[in-house]
């Protein structure tokens, strides 16, 4: 684990690469990754953890010290003309948006 010169977190991968981390500010105990390398955005959900301190290094040890997370990590995918795709951006995209986790409302019925 490392930090960017403005605080921002980044674990290391097993092959070598760094992941930028952030939260889902609409869903509870969300983390959001993203390769620097391939630009691919990834989801790590905690259900022991409504609400993760990224500033805390020591919470941050104990959630990613033993690697485990990135078994348990997900891309994240869209359909495009019928196919699916990995969600890829930039770094300033990364750190710009609120949240993309959260499932949209459904519509309500009409009567």
């Amino acid at each position: 684990m490392k930090r960017t010169i403005d605080g921002r977190v980044q674990l290391k991968r097993k092959n070598g690469t760094w992941m930028s981390v952030r939260l889902d500010l609409e869903v509870p105990g969300a983390i959001l990754l993203r390769d620097t390398k391939t630009n691919g955005v990834y989801a790590l959900e905690t259900d022991q953890l409504p609400q993760v301190d990224l500033s805390d290094d020591y919470v941050l040890f104990m959630m990613f010290a033993d690697g485990q997370w990135e078994d348990e990590m997900t891309p994240i995918e869209f359909d495009e003309d019928g196919k699916s795709q990995q969600l890829v951006m930039t770094e300033k995209e990364f750190h710009e948006f609120v949240g993309i986790l959260k499932e949209p409302d459904e519509e309500p019925s009409r009567k």
